[in-house]
């Protein structure tokens, strides 16, 4: 696909030097870019109040936002000037997909055009806000949605929003749902295999097209053959008879199985669960034919599990919510929605959901544990040590709590990291590249190298280290994937010594 407008090459070469990114279109070579199947009739939102259209503005919002964050971090405010011209549709799977077009210096803020190509947080949101705006049919008075967006493109920087964080959290509480960071869902594949062969027929690599569709339609499902193929089977054959090739074959779908009662799936797809097996537990739970009502709840409750393990959070979430709306007392369905919303990262939603897991069940030290984690995720660190110690003495022997309730008490007074500042916990290691790495401040370097360490010793270094850093997200990662008794006795000793530290005390262990 020829991009339509012409293009600086500087805008070119930094779009080209991206890696690729699911919003944002990929440049195949500068003039070109990888097909995308947009939806061209998408119409305009009308942001009226309490409308289902301005919350899908503002969600819209959040994706926009995510990307240029994205750019950011990728091409740095010193170069943002050349992407300040947003093109934002919609592909036929409702998907946000942006590109570029040329920058206008009339539709520039004074901000932007005095400093080119510098752009700051300021000038990108008045930018985004203005891209927004052009997606709806007109501004209406007094709405959340309005509101944000007439903030956004106030005529004096100092009073938008100060950066991309603060424009995400207005249009959160304007209505918009929270947004997974990139990376946390799996990707399109088969989509993605559609779309680009479709867009090398469209320049005539046809054999290269074929390859494509083929990946699709090889993938077998455990049920049916599903829409994607079927699509892809149609184009195959299509570029099959451009090669003069015998067109491929769909294979037929099995024979739908038969019926099974609820009660005998349940023990077959949770023997299935423990082998780790969740495609074929899922496959069964499907066929499971529920006679009594009550057994609703529990059959869906069980595909969320399933559907979880298998990394789809947004069918895992949608499944335990319409068990929630009927019966809020279900708790292992609170505790699978907020396992589900801390999997895509989507901590402030998280908090809300365990919240409600609380109020229903205090007493639940695991609730307390998945708050600390998303506290954790938000940088809250004071209350996500506290939630730590709440699960702690609730149930003295949950590992996980313990490990992060210590980590986190090392953490507290050391939030910044500086390159070249010789790292605490460097002192009590023996003389070595690690050793030398943190007293000389290579922070990665020391990461780098622990990763390389599966003993129980070096990883729990390692979460130490990364809580350190302020990642907190791989230390909760690293030191759930820690199972060694030892390790967490020692672990234990240091909670106790660090508990001791918050009262004032000394401990002589401290001078050695």
């Amino acid at each position: 696909m020829q991009f339509l407008a012409p293009l600086p090459s500087r805008t070119w070469e930094l779009w080209d030097g991206l890696n690729e990114h699911p919003n944002i279109l990929t440049v195949e070579e500068p003039g070109f870019l990888r097909y995308a199947a947009l939806d061209w009739s998408a119409r305009r939102l009308a942001i009226d109040e309490d409308s289902d259209q301005a919350v899908l503005l503002m969600t819209h919002a959040g994706y926009l936002i995510r990307a240029y964050e994205f750019l950011v971090t990728t091409v740095g405010l010193a170069n943002l000037a050349w992407f300040t011209s947003p093109l934002i549709k919609l592909d036929l799977e409702g998907a946000i997909r942006i590109a570029f077009l040329k920058v206008s210096g009339h539709d520039l803020p004074a901000d932007i055009a005095d400093r080119w190509p510098h752009c700051d947080e300021r000038s990108l949101v008045f930018v985004l806000g203005r891209a927004l705006i052009a997606r709806t049919t007109g501004m209406t008075e007094n709405t959340p949605a309005s509101n944000v967006l007439r903030q956004c493109i106030d005529p004096d920087p100092a009073r938008r929003y100060p950066s991309l964080y603060n424009m995400r959290a207005a249009c959160h509480a304007a209505g918009g749902r929270g947004i997974p960071p990139v990376g946390s869902r799996p990707p399109r594949l088969r989509w993605n295999a559609i779309e680009t062969g479709i867009g090398l027929l469209a320049v005539d690599r046809v054999k290269n097209a074929y390859e494509c569709f083929e990946v699709v339609t090889a993938h077998r499902s455990y049920e049916r053959i599903d829409v994607l193929r079927e699509v892809a089977g149609e184009l195959a054959q299509h570029a099959a008879s451009l090669l003069n090739i015998p067109a491929p074959t769909l294979p037929s779908p099995p024979p739908p199985a038969p019926p099974v009662a609820w009660s005998e799936a349940r023990v077959a797809g949770k023997q299935l669960e423990r082998e780790l097996d969740f495609t074929r537990a899922l496959a069964i739970y499907k066929r499971a034919e529920l006679v009594d009502v009550s057994d609703i709840a529990e059959h869906a409750i069980a595909r969320a599990r399933c559907r979880l393990a298998l990394g789809d959070a947004d069918a895992a979430v949608g499944l335990v919510r319409a068990v929630l709306a009927r019966d809020p007392s279900r708790h292992e369905a609170r505790a699978i929605e907020v396992r589900a919303l801390l999997a895509v990262k989507l901590h402030t939603d998280a908090i809300t959901a365990v919240d409600a897991w609380i109020a229903a069940s205090p007493d639940d030290c695991n609730a307390h544990y998945a708050r600390g984690k998303a506290l954790l995720g938000l940088r809250r660190l004071v209350e996500a040590r506290d939630a730590f110690e709440r699960a702690c003495v609730l149930s003295p022997k949950l590992v996980e709590a313990m490990w992060l309730r210590a980590a986190v008490d090392k953490s507290l007074a050391r939030l910044r990291v500086t390159v070249g500042t010789p790292v605490p916990m460097a002192s009590d290691l023996p003389p070595g590249e690690l050793r030398e790495a943190l007293i000389s401040g290579r922070l990665e370097d020391g990461i780098r190298l622990l990763r390389d360490d599966a003993t129980s010793a070096a990883q729990l270094r390692l979460g130490d280290l990364l809580l350190y850093a302020g990642r907190f997200e791989e230390a909760i990662g690293v030191f759930e994937r820690i199972d060694d008794p030892a390790a967490l006795a020692r672990q234990g000793t240091r909670a106790d010594r660090s508990r001791s530290h918050r009262r004032g005390a000394r401990d002589p262990r401290d001078d050695r």
